[in-house]
């Protein structure tokens, strides 16, 4: 619905995305005479995107940007024949062959009841310092989708945020993909199977769990509920 390409200095306030094909936002750069130029300096506000068919929020190519009280949810969930498009999530810093996403930063917004995955960063070499300061990511419906969260970047912080995850897994480490740092601190983590997975051994990869409260939601008894193998 709302697409934003090689954009610098854009404020964005009171917006209702919903019931898109594909995205309900898209951010990203493209090239100019052959060279890449990211979109900057985005200032976004108490946005709702809900119900869009493959995200509620595509980022691919952007620097330097702050979402404050935002709503990333509904995603996948058309509510009409059309169904949804992978990856039917919340938000995705989506990977890429030229461009970068660095110093992107949520507080206080909500992902929340998506079809997919809730938020996604997936490309440690050019994604880093993403931030998720008081957030809210909630699963709800249970889909096939097996991750809620997947976090493959540098310099992530997930602070003071309250996430559920019901049957789903916050995944940080892929062996195809090493390098991920990422700090989670003072954050409610409840979760009805494997909360946490990493199956990476790479020494570049980096991740550090502070004061952070888990639940589990389930009534069995379970071996896994935190399955490490770093």
């Amino acid at each position: 619905l709302l697409r934003f390409t090689k954009c610098n200095n854009v404020i964005i306030d009171n917006i209702y995305a919903h019931h898109a094909e594909s995205d309900g936002i898209k951010i990203g750069g493209d090239r100019i005479n052959g060279g890449w130029v990211n979109s900057t300096n985005f200032k976004v506000s108490n946005v709702r995107s809900y119900n869009n068919g493959r995200l509620g929020m595509s980022i691919g190519g952007l620097a330097n940007s702050n979402f404050i009280n935002c709503e990333f949810n509904n995603n996948g969930f058309t509510e009409g024949s059309y169904g949804h498009n992978d990856p039917a999530g919340g938000v995705d810093i989506e990977p890429g062959e030229f461009h970068n996403n660095d110093h992107i930063k949520f507080e206080n917004c909500a992902f929340e009841n998506n079809f997919g995955s809730h938020f996604m960063c997936t490309a440690p070499t050019n994604t880093s310092y993403i931030t998720l300061l008081n957030c809210s990511i909630f699963t709800g419906l249970e889909t096939s989708k097996v991750q809620a969260i997947t976090i493959l970047a540098k310099n992530v912080l997930i602070d003071g945020c309250k996430i559920r995850l019901g049957s789903r897994t916050m995944k940080f480490t892929n062996p195809k993909k090493p390098g991920v740092t990422a700090t989670i601190t003072n954050s409610t983590i409840e979760g009805s199977d494997n909360c946490i997975t990493s199956n990476s051994m790479d020494l570049r990869d980096n991740i550090i769990f502070s004061n952070n409260q888990f639940k589990y939601t389930s009534d069995l008894l379970t071996n896994n509920f935190i399955t490490l193998q770093t």
